[in-house]
């Protein structure tokens, strides 16, 4: 039997010279007792790591459907 976790788009603006109005997003899927500051920094550190240089109080995150994940899948 699986659980519905919330697919959420977490964004950041990262603008270049030749595109100012650049955006770097990901996709993720989370439990819904998460709290999304915590998704949005877990996003901008992996992103970060990437060697993306984003401003974490920048951005934003909203829900954009739900995953069903089974019993084994859950990270």
């Amino acid at each position: 039997m699986g659980v519905e976790w919330i697919a959420y788009r977490v964004w950041f603006p990262s603008p270049t010279e030749q595109e100012p109005t650049r955006v770097v997003f990901m996709e993720v899927s989370a439990h819904p007792l998460r709290r999304t500051a915590t998704i949005k920094h877990q996003v901008w550190l992996l992103l970060s790591q990437k060697g993306h240089d984003l401003d974490p109080t920048e951005g934003g995150i909203e829900a954009i459907g739900t995953d069903t994940v089974t019993q084994g899948e859950e990270q």
